[in-house]
């Protein structure tokens, strides 16, 4: 099986030729690309605002681990 690039519908498009993340298949493991604060809109959110970046970095995250059918309280 080879492995499988994860976009996700909630997340803006990544540029080029970046991804949200990746799927491999040995051991079901799955990679989740640099994330940044962006909104599926691709609007920054939380401008200043650490913790509101975070939680959006986290929820970007969440996002990309459900596509590959992880969680985040799976390790």
């Amino acid at each position: 099986m080879a492995k499988k690039v994860l976009v996700s519908p909630i997340l803006s498009t990544p540029n080029g030729i970046m991804s949200h993340g990746v799927e491999a298949p040995a051991g079901k493991m799955v990679f989740v690309s640099g994330q940044v604060s962006r909104n599926a809109q691709g609007e920054i959110v939380g401008k200043g605002d650490i913790t509101a970046q975070t939680r959006q970095v986290l929820e970007n995250m969440k996002s990309v681990l459900a596509e590959g059918g992880a969680a985040m309280d799976e390790w």
